[in-house]
């Protein structure tokens, strides 16, 4: 179901879902996560890697997501999960 859920709905939905699944089960408020790279999200989301790339540019921007060298980042979970959901 979770898959399923990945390749539907708006892009920032889309990715949301992805970093909560990546962060785990056992988040805290702010969290360490892996980040795959732009081409592993957007096959896993259904989305273009251009799309994948703004939708995190704009986490960071929002203060969302920091990242930790290449491939690992701290996800503020709270506001994460505060994001309203994306009309479709």
């Amino acid at each position: 179901m979770e898959a399923i859920s990945l390749r539907a709905g708006e892009a920032m939905d889309r990715i949301r879902r992805l970093f909560v699944i990546l962060s785990g089960e056992t988040a805290q408020e702010t969290s360490p996560v892996f980040i795959p790279c732009l081409k592993d999200m957007a096959d896993i989301t259904g989305l273009t890697q251009e799309t994948v790339s703004r939708v995190v540019s704009q986490l960071r921007r929002l203060g969302i997501l920091t990242r930790q060298g290449r491939s690992h980042g701290v996800i503020v979970m709270n506001a994460l999960k505060k994001l309203p959901l994306q009309a479709s």
